[in-house]
């Protein structure tokens, strides 16, 4: 399952990422989300070889993650606000930047950057 996942995961998440950054800092966004998920991978092997004897137990975290993950994704992840300004779909547009001005907000709020 995840090596089937692996090429969903890595490019939508490296759209989703690059499309928001300026031209100039486009390229390292992109290394950096690859050098995050490739740790991910060690840190899971790494849990599987050591941590746990039971293979079982990993399995169910596993199938938990998954599941949880791509529900937040379906209900969270709002369709992409360039691929909406194609389509010429210019008030679902704008209602997707505003909700994501609004996320925006309330980090730099809960971080008081």
């Amino acid at each position: 399952m995840g090596g089937i996942s692996e090429c969903g995961r890595y490019y939508v998440a490296y759209v989703y990422l690059v499309e928001f950054m300026p031209e100039k800092d486009q390229d390292a966004a992109g290394l950096y989300i690859f050098i995050a998920f490739g740790f991910t991978m060690m840190f899971i092997a790494l849990q599987f070889w050591f941590l746990f004897d039971f293979w079982q137990v990993n399995t169910i975290y596993s199938i938990g993650f998954c599941l949880v993950s791509l529900i937040l994704s379906l209900v969270w992840l709002p369709e992409s606000p360039r691929y909406l300004y194609a389509q010429k779909k210019f008030e679902k547009c704008s209602f997707v930047l505003e909700r994501i001005a609004l996320a925006n907000l309330g980090v730099r709020y809960c971080f008081k950057f």
